[in-house]
């Protein structure tokens, strides 16, 4: 009797509960739903396997029908309070930080009410080389650091347009990085060709331009800004002077203009990128994350 009583007992004991999910899992889960729900119709989200690793959405960029290779990561934090009228804060391990430097696609950390079905981004890349590097230089050392998000980093219409402009910046970065290699060989060879009239210098002036031509999505964001850019009067330039060994007559002030364009498409990119850096500039008047 004794000994039925033990058995008994012991599978009382051992009895195997069903696996439950954590509250953690659950609130994140339903935030990840929230943020699907403020997605407009020019994003489309692409499958991410290993969710759990830290990337919990990638989404691409579309214009209309056209897709567009800017693409986003989105690690979705959620919790259950309101988010009030207080300023947005969020405590991320330096480990996610760490993990989001490895990515040049923009990193997005997406902050989630469920209560209120709203949500919060920074650009996690960004605001560690703007404000979190000048905020705590010594961040790297630290288990878990605060992320402050800008009033104005609603996941709405507005929102989804930062972050599209944000991503085709990024994007453009290695972009603009090739132009400006190949516009600083095509100076160099048209003011050499001009001083020796040598015909492999024009030759490699042109090659250069083929480059440049290259990259007219890049070039097209400027467009607005240098209205006198004309590739094909630049091209049709140095194509003369090859066949007739120097510039024609009003071609040189031509090749002036043109390529004062193309540096003025550089000066643009440049300065983008220096107000990026200025931290002070930064946080008096918009945010560049």
């Amino acid at each position: 009797m004794n000994m039925v009583n033990k058995i008994g007992n012991n599978s009382e004991n051992t009895l195997t509960q069903p696996p439950q999910r954590s509250d953690t899992h659950r609130i994140d889960t339903d935030a990840v739903r929230v943020v699907r729900t403020l997605l407009t119709s020019d994003w489309i989200e692409r499958s991410v396997e290993d969710r759990d690793y830290g990337i919990d959405m990638m989404l691409e960029a579309f214009d209309g029908k056209d897709p567009t290779g800017t693409l986003v990561l989105f690690q979705i934090k959620g919790h259950e309070a309101s988010f009030g009228t207080e300023p947005v804060t969020f405590s991320v391990p330096v480990k996610t930080l760490l993990y989001a430097r490895m990515f040049q696609a923009p990193f997005f950390l997406v902050h989630v009410s469920n209560t209120d079905r709203k949500a919060h981004f920074v650009w996690l890349q960004k605001y560690i080389d703007t404000r979190l590097s000048a905020d705590s230089p010594r961040w790297d050392r630290q288990a878990h650091v605060t992320i402050h998000f800008p009033n104005e980093n609603i996941l709405a219409t507005d929102g989804l347009q930062k972050i599209r402009a944000l991503a085709l910046h990024a994007a453009h970065r290695d972009v603009a990085i090739t132009f400006m290699r190949h516009l600083f060989w095509l100076r160099r060879h048209v003011d050499e060709f001009q001083r020796s009239k040598s015909q492999p210098e024009i030759e490699q002036a042109l090659i250069r331009l083929k480059e440049i031509r290259r990259l007219e999505p890049f070039l097209a964001a400027y467009e607005d800004f240098c209205p006198e850019l004309d590739i094909d009067q630049l091209r049709n330039a140095l194509k003369k002077a090859k066949v007739y060994g120097a510039f024609d007559f009003g071609d040189e002030d031509l090749v002036d203009v043109q390529l004062g364009e193309l540096f003025a498409i550089q000066m643009m990119f440049l300065d983008k990128d220096e107000s990026d850096v200025s931290t002070l500039d930064a946080l008096d008047s918009g945010f560049p994350y």
